[in-house]
């Protein structure tokens, strides 16, 4: 996370969640395939606009949805939800 938020691709490879789209925040590499990853890292390194960009995207879904209102927001609804299904289910 801290990557995107300074407009840095660092990420190759996704071993689950979907925060990131491939070929725009990051570059999907097969994991546990050296070539795999060896050829993302290539591509990255041989071209600064691909670099640059996806950078940039990813600051910016970043700050799109990661800031610190949105995320509490999301916490509090979260804990909101939460407490609210406890109390209906109490006999």
């Amino acid at each position: 996370m801290r990557a995107r938020t300074l407009a840095r691709e660092v990420q190759i490879y996704q071993p689950g969640g979907q925060l990131v789209d491939d070929g725009v925040h990051r570059l999907h590499a097969a994991t546990g395939k050296a070539s795999s990853i060896a050829d993302a890292l290539l591509r990255l390194a041989a071209d600064p606009d691909v670099r640059t960009r996806m950078g940039e995207a990813a600051r910016r879904r970043a700050a799109e949805n990661y800031s610190v209102d949105k995320v509490i927001s999301r916490y509090e609804a979260w804990f909101e939800e939460t407490l609210a299904s406890a109390v209906s289910r109490r006999p």
